[in-house]
């Protein structure tokens, strides 16, 4: 069942990304000789025009085959990929990534409108509270640290990944009035003997979705306001419109945190998650929201789409051969020499890059099946 449900996933968010690429390549005039779901051998295939449609074995990965895209002929078919000016090819090469970043941002704004979610309010004080003892009260709202805007939660939990235990400098919003205050986080550490936390020492608040409704009752069975508790809010649907897309930027922003941390060294390479990994997280995460509910279990695998959808984004845009951004970089070349460079020399990039890519991925695979195992 996990394989079924991350193949869905998967297939979901490759098909909107070729999807992307298609559509730009029809515009630009771009010949697509085959549109295909998934890799292997054909199942099923239907040609209505000069675009071969096909279903293939295996359920994951997905191509948009255009004419001449890896020939440099003298006098290429005017439908060609390389015939096109680079402008055009540019917009081609960019619209897979830019159809992930869309579709993280309508799941994003889908479960920002019907779900609760935490927010950097303040509900309640952990024992001992940094925040408490600075001076912060319940129904506070953070909305900045250490100078970066606070938009979602995760922004908050992400900064305080990389606290050292130095002075943390929080925004604080009460009444509709803004002040500052300074405190020092406590050390939590870690049970397991790993690398623990920095906490300032609160319990977050609630939002609540446009469309969300509110079943919640007291000790008598009585129906239950929560947006009387403070530190919850209701959203409009224009704050839950806000509030997806800025869910969809933070899991895209997230990479670059994740990159960082990792040529710094204060992350290791056994945090980076594969395919086999994310089978795993999703089954688990699926599994146990179905002990909510199919409604729970629904969202989860939503939550999944949007944060690999935009992952997949960014990944895809980075400056590495084989991939979409590595691909942009010779058509700025180009641009910026006047001619393209020798589809040869291109190819013999894009296959080291390749290979190289290829062996990250049987290292996380391994990473992989060890943590399970």
């Amino acid at each position: 069942m996990n394989i079924v449900l991350a193949l869905l996933v998967f297939t979901v968010i490759i098909f909107v990304h070729e999807l992307g690429h298609f559509f730009a390549a029809r515009r630009a005039g771009i010949l697509v000789e085959e549109f295909s779901i998934g890799m292997g051998p054909r199942l099923l295939k239907w040609k209505p025009g000069d675009t071969m449609y096909s279903l293939k074995l295996f359920p994951i990965g997905g191509s948009c085959m255009m004419l001449g895209e890896d020939e440099s002929d003298a006098e290429p078919d005017p439908r060609s990929f390389n015939a096109k000016p680079v402008k055009k090819r540019m917009g081609v090469i960019l619209a897979g990534a830019i159809m992930n970043f869309i579709l993280a941002i309508v799941v994003g704004i889908l479960i920002a409108s019907f779900n609760r979610f935490p927010e950097a309010s303040v509900q309640a004080f952990t024992a001992n509270s940094a925040l408490e003892a600075a001076g912060a009260q319940v129904g506070d709202r953070i909305t900045r640290i250490n100078g970066r805007r606070i938009n979602v939660y995760g922004d908050f939990m992400l900064e305080m990944q990389t606290a050292d235990g130095s002075p943390v400098a929080l925004e604080i919003l009460r009444d509709g009035q803004r002040f500052d205050i300074t405190l020092n986080p406590t050390y939590l550490p870690d049970p397991d003997g790993g690398r623990g936390r920095w906490l300032v020492g609160f319990h977050p608040g609630i939002g609540l979705g446009a469309f969300n409704r509110i079943t919640e009752t007291d000790q008598y069975g009585n129906p239950l306001d929560i947006t009387q508790i403070p530190g919850v809010r209701r959203l409009n649907f224009g704050q839950s419109l806000a509030r997806g897309i800025n869910e969809a930027v933070f899991a895209s922003r997230s990479v670059f945190f994740v990159l960082r941390q990792l040529f710094t060294g204060q992350l290791g390479m056994d945090v980076l998650m594969g395919p086999v990994g994310i089978v795993d997280a999703i089954g688990g995460g699926t599994a146990a929201s179905l002990e909510v509910g199919v409604s729970a279990a629904f969202w989860t695998i939503m939550n999944f789409v949007l944060i690999i959808s935009a992952n997949l984004g960014v990944l895809n845009l980075l400056p590495i051969p084989a991939l979409d951004g590595g691909r942009m970089i010779f058509l700025i070349l180009e641009a910026i020499r006047g001619k393209p460079i020798k589809p040869e020399r291109e190819g013999i990039v894009h296959l080291v890059g390749f290979v190289l890519l290829m062996g990250l991925a049987v290292f996380i695979a391994y990473n992989d099946i060890v943590r399970l195992f």
